[in-house]
């Protein structure tokens, strides 16, 4: 690969790095902020504020406070000795052994008081306070300078149906509009996607067709998703059939198409999908046939002749599609609605986790640190804007979470000093240590186990979009979708 061609690359994977970085990082220190300065206004000794863990890669110390960043960006701790909130982060320091003087051992110096229980409550709701008004910053950020919307998040329109597939024999049709899952509303394609996964192995579905007739269908649900999601075979949704590359000499090249560039109709019928248009280039097969594309938010019309090709046995035009490709309308969401809106998302799973006929689907669908650093690298790469929804999701992910009564967490430690509060007596040393050890031991026994399993849907998420045929007319790379559809070179 020439260098000109290479350098684009390399400093485009560097940005992707560097966000990732920063706005990862920015949602651990607005945490680890809340936590410090509601600590510091209460008049609580504080001996360290990191961002990470491990070995310290920058260092300052000013009155009495140690800040560091350190190597491995997994999290973060305050260490506040009054409260043991360093232990609840599970990385408080020991401290140093004293300096040896020339003649007898300095005495240690006196314990600090224990921080009474409503300052110990009010310190550990800070650091989800801190990430809930970095969220509604983050949030209004996104209202002002409007989120890309694609389709698939205004409505739950069905943009492919292979015709071999049993929803297309049971009537489901390219155009219909899905109304419920087992008698469940949705309103987009995630809330329908959401639903499959609390449905079972079959799934009632309500849809109203493109004539505007009811439809009810009974599909099967299968597994088939490199993340495990629950889905339907050979059905996907509306999509944008934005061109990522033109292989040159092709029927497409010839139509004077280029990469950006929206299809939105052939021979006048509108393009659904990328997959709905192959199956309307091949039907075109030699036909000089007219294209609608938009083009910096202009639309023109251009012909092109798809032609045949052997091995696929099928017509095409040479394209390669874009399946992260987002923009089709800005949208102004309110901040307070985006937040609802992730709350809600949330909570919804929480509320799986602790019900009995949904609570293995949904555990089984759980994503750790490797995950959410996966997602975050392929949000950052279809934009700016799209990476702050994603990091604002992440705060109110982490503010819910961590008030969550389980020792070790926030809420866990609120608990505690509840407990204290009432009972008017602390919890025993033993106890408290005993759980926190515990708990600890868990959660860190979780987080190797979801790692274990993200890496292995990663890998295969990469080789079904590297290696599976794809979904697009003259491409190499298919979507991380769950659909069927016609091979592709």
């Amino acid at each position: 690969m020439p260098i000109s061609e290479l350098l684009p690359l390399i400093f485009h994977a560097l940005y992707v790095i560097a966000a990732v970085a920063v706005l990862f990082g920015l949602t651990i220190f607005a945490h680890e902020l809340g936590h410090f300065l509601s600590a510091r206004r209460l008049g609580l000794v504080v001996e360290t504020f990191s961002i990470g863990f491990g070995p310290a890669i920058w260092k300052w110390k000013r009155n009495g406070v140690t800040y560091k960043i350190c190597l491995l960006p997994l999290g973060g701790y305050v260490a506040l000795p009054q409260i043991d909130l360093g232990e609840e982060e599970g990385k408080e320091e020991a401290r140093p052994p004293a300096a040896p003087g020339a003649g007898a051992e300095q005495p240690e110096p006196p314990p600090m008081p224990p921080a009474p229980p409503f300052k110990r409550m009010l310190v550990c709701l800070s650091g989800p306070a801190g990430n809930i008004i970095m969220a509604y910053i983050l949030a209004c950020i996104i209202y002002f300078a409007g989120k890309p919307s694609a389709p698939a998040e205004r409505m739950c329109v069905i943009g492919y149906v292979a015709t071999n597939s049993e929803s297309w024999r049971q009537g489901l049709r390219i155009g219909d509009t899905i109304l419920a899952v087992n008698g469940k509303q949705v309103s987009n394609w995630s809330d329908f996607i959401m639903e499959l996964q609390y449905a079972g192995p079959r799934a009632r579905i309500e849809a109203r067709g493109t004539g505007g007739g009811l439809k009810t269908v009974e599909a099967d649900t299968d597994r088939n998703h490199p993340l495990g999601l629950r889905t339907i075979d050979a059905l996907s949704s509306v999509a944008l059939a934005q061109i990522k590359s033109v292989e040159p000499g092709s029927p497409a090249a010839a139509a004077g198409l280029k990469m950006g560039d929206l299809i939105r109709e052939i021979d006048g019928v509108p393009v659904m999908s990328p997959e709905h248009m192959i199956v309307m280039i091949a039907d075109h097969d030699g036909l000089e046939t007219p294209i609608m594309y938009e083009r910096n938010r202009a639309r023109h019309e251009t012909r092109v002749t798809p032609i045949m090709d052997p091995k696929l046995g099928r017509a095409r035009v040479g394209l390669m599609f874009d399946f992260d490709a987002v923009e089709d309308e800005v949208v102004h969401i309110p901040p307070m609605v985006q937040i609802r809106n992730h709350s809600t998302l949330i909570f919804r799973v929480l509320h799986s986790l602790v019900t009995p006929r949904r609570a293995k689907e949904t555990a089984g669908q759980m994503g750790g640190p490797l995950m959410i650093i996966y997602m975050f690298q392929k949000v950052v790469r279809t934009g700016l804007i799209m990476a702050l929804w994603f990091t604002c999701l992440l705060n109110v992910n982490l503010a819910i979470l961590n008030l969550l009564p389980i020792p070790v967490l926030d809420g866990g430690h609120i608990l505690f000093a509840a407990y204290e509060a009432v009972a008017r007596r602390p919890v025993p040393p033993r106890v408290f240590a005993w759980t926190i050890r515990v708990f600890a031991a868990i959660l860190i026994g979780l987080m190797l186990l979801l790692t274990g399993r993200d890496a292995l849907r990663i890998f295969r998420l990469n080789g079904f979009t590297g290696a599976a045929p794809a979904a697009a007319p003259e491409t190499n790379a298919a979507p991380a979708a769950p659909a069927a559809a016609p091979a592709a070179p």
